[in-house]
């Protein structure tokens, strides 16, 4: 497509790296290289363990396999990497008046830091069902900014988006379900020991939440629950749930269709997505669909932009 160029997307998911390139292609994207590594690679840089080591070698191990293919490279990182904050926001703040209570929440959250080791991009959120308005505060420390550089230094591209997961999600949901584009969904994103909850409505993010999942089995019970309270709360209507993530499973999914009241499709990362790669790459999509939305995702059109602060 015209104005476009190859990028290429790396995912510092908790269980491993997920990298794609994707090209631009007469109908849009073409997926022309996709890997991932066998480790993760701690964003907290707390250690300099053997195995904190082997993590990032490997993961220079796969960049030197695409190392010039694209001048940009977008970052997904994972929810936990981040603290994320609601607060209440009328529509008509200004810039410096949500920079001011971004900060006054960071000082209150992080006492014994300065509030300039952080940055963030606040997502304004459409009205509750009460006539309220909030905003979401993605909060992320500026060293981890600055060992994600380090970290991308072998690809020999400039860093462009920075996302989280949940975000980079959406954005593969408008772009590879476009006939939903004028309704309200609840995504989930699945990990070992949590989910991530959102809700889009009409493009706008209407709700997150995180919500433990101390057994897999109750994914069912989970997710009817954060429905509910949604349907309650938040929106009038939810038309389909969409779940994805490293920790989700067959079985959960099954589960959470056979329990919730509306229906429950797998997030499919590639399903608009063209590709030249051959058969062995096109079976591990497949197997892997649900869990490189993050990462495809960040290289799509975006939903919405946060406001960067």
């Amino acid at each position: 497509m015209a104005g476009m160029e190859p990028v290429i997307s790396v995912f510092f998911d908790s269980d491993r790296t997920y990298v794609a390139l994707l090209e631009p292609d007469a109908k849009g994207y073409s997926l022309a290289y996709i890997n991932s590594t066998r480790q993760p690679v701690d964003l907290t840089g707390s250690g300099e363990a053997m195995d904190g080591i082997a993590a990032v070698v490997e993961l220079h191990e796969v960049f030197m396999e695409i190392a010039g293919a694209a001048s940009v490279a977008n970052v997904t990182l994972p929810m936990e990497s981040v603290f994320v904050h609601q607060f209440p926001a009328p529509v008509d703040l200004s810039e410096q008046q949500i920079t001011e209570l971004v900060r006054f929440e960071i000082s209150q959250h992080f006492p014994n830091q300065d509030t300039e080791a952080f940055t963030s991009v606040v997502y304004p959120m459409c009205p509750r069902l009460d006539g309220t308005r909030m905003m979401m505060a993605v909060i992320m420390e500026r060293s981890m900014i600055k060992l994600v550089h380090e970290l991308m230094q072998p690809l020999g591209a400039e860093i462009g988006r920075i996302d989280v997961a949940q975000m980079a999600a959406h954005n593969t949901f408008a772009y590879n379900y476009p006939e939903t584009g004028g309704t309200s969904f609840i995504v989930f994103g699945v990990q070992e020991r949590y989910i991530d909850v959102s809700v889009v409505k009409n493009g706008e993010l209407c709700y997150y939440q995180l919500t433990p999942l101390a057994d897999s089995s109750q994914i069912g019970e989970v997710c009817e629950e954060q429905l509910t309270k949604v349907l309650d709360e938040y929106v009038s209507f939810v038309d389909s749930a969409f779940l994805f993530g490293s920790g989700l499973t067959q079985d959960m999914f099954t589960a959470a269709a056979q329990k919730m009241t509306i229906p429950v499709l797998r997030l499919n990362a590639f399903r608009m997505v063209s590709t030249t790669l051959g058969d062995r790459e096109r079976a591990y999509c497949a197997r892997v669909a649900h869990i490189f939305p993050p990462c495809i995702g960040n290289v799509l059109p975006e939903l919405r932009q946060g406001i960067k602060l």
